[in-house]
């Protein structure tokens, strides 16, 4: 004889004499629950009939509104390409390198000539403006590596 998984008998007579078997507060919730599933799954199949299949229907009026869906999701992934152009940000990077590098540039060029003694026309007339030109330039680089996604 095999060990049962109750002491007193098997688990119907353990039940409540009220409560039939498959009833009760678990079962009316699982019928609860797998109601609104069933009910959202065919409300979200009904939503997604597409336009192109409401265009080829046989009713006139349903037919126009399908024809207008198509073309307005059509304009919709139109401007979505056209804004995803748009928004690109592959100049970010060259221009951030391109802007560091010439702050560094400049002012380790201003401290050679200066240390030196070499006159670069320009330069040297600036003065120690050189300086706040290099930050400014290494700034701006800063700020613009902030755009990079």
């Amino acid at each position: 004889m095999r060990p049962t998984p109750f002491p007193a008998g098997d688990a119907s007579s353990r039940r409540p004499a009220s409560v039939p078997v498959g009833e009760g507060p678990g079962r009316a919730l699982l019928g609860l629950v797998c109601s609104r599933i069933v009910d959202e799954w065919s409300s979200s199949v009904a939503e997604e009939k597409s336009p192109e299949d409401a265009a080829r229907s046989g009713n006139p009026q349903v037919a126009a509104e399908g024809r207008a869906a198509k073309t307005k999701k059509t304009r919709s992934r139109d401007a979505k390409k056209k804004n995803s152009l748009a928004t690109t940000r592959s100049w970010v990077v060259p221009t951030f390198l391109t802007l560091l590098l010439l702050g560094v540039a400049w002012l380790v060029v201003w401290y050679l000539t200066t240390s030196t003694g070499n006159r670069v026309p320009f330069m040297t007339d600036l003065g120690n403006w050189n300086m706040l030109i290099a930050m400014v330039l290494m700034g701006a680089s800063f700020g613009v590596a902030t755009l990079w996604k």
